[in-house]
């Protein structure tokens, strides 16, 4: 599962400096809803260079970095960057944002698109403290008569990972077909988005991953 380097995504707040890609500050998409639905709106993006509360000492100069879009007039879901992206309103599905337990499954659908099953793998069994422990997972996305395409790899998982699950899906590209942002984050530590575009798939797959911005915590 490796993103296309045309592509890239950020989220609003403080970051260490190295998760914010080269060359930030600028025009972005702002994936937002507003009262009439979902828009893509042209934002520009500031990014202001503060004390990382975790990595800096007193009296170093600052490593962190402070994203903001200050002219939006409200906070985007995430941003985005890339080819066959503009600004406007964006036609979506009726997502269930709740984490892919091993067994669930998800059925998304445009008026007039060919409607996409998303489905999870695996084991699930609770360990001495109750907490349930996953094994063998897997997250899948598929189409009729389409190659199934990973969404959550069993490789990815941690013993102390976090659970997939979808935060958005509708026509990003406007090709009529569903997009998708789905929180692939794999520990309790780290926050990660991964954008899967359906205009970039190939071999007659559902969608193709192009973009995934990852931080940590403290």
């Amino acid at each position: 599962m490796t993103p296309q380097a045309a592509f890239a995504l950020l989220t609003l707040g403080i970051h260490h400096g190295d998760e914010i890609p080269s060359g930030a500050d600028g025009e972005w998409m702002a994936l937002i809803q507003r009262s009439g639905g979902w828009q893509l709106e042209s934002a520009a993006v500031q990014i202001e260079a503060i004390p990382d509360p975790v990595l800096d000492e007193p009296g170093e100069p600052p490593t962190g970095k402070a994203v903001g879009v200050p002219d939006l007039g409200g906070a985007p879901l995430v941003l985005l960057r890339g080819p066959g992206l503009a600004a406007g309103p964006v036609h979506v599905a009726q997502i269930d944002p709740r984490p892919l337990f091993p067994g669930d499954q998800q059925q998304l659908s445009l008026p007039g698109g060919e409607p996409l099953t998303i489905q999870s793998y695996g084991q699930a069994s609770p360990n001495q403290h109750g907490a349930l422990v996953l094994g063998d997972y897997r997250l899948v996305v598929r189409r009729a008569r389409a190659p199934e395409v990973e969404l959550f790899p069993s490789s990815h998982l941690d013993k102390e990972g976090q659970v997939p699950r979808v935060l958005f899906a509708g026509d990003l590209d406007r090709d009529d077909q569903l997009d998708l942002l789905v929180d692939t984050s794999d520990h309790y530590n780290v926050s990660q988005l991964t954008l899967f575009l359906s205009s970039a798939a190939k071999g007659g797959a559902a969608l193709a991953p192009v973009a995934s911005f990852r931080t940590l915590g403290g």
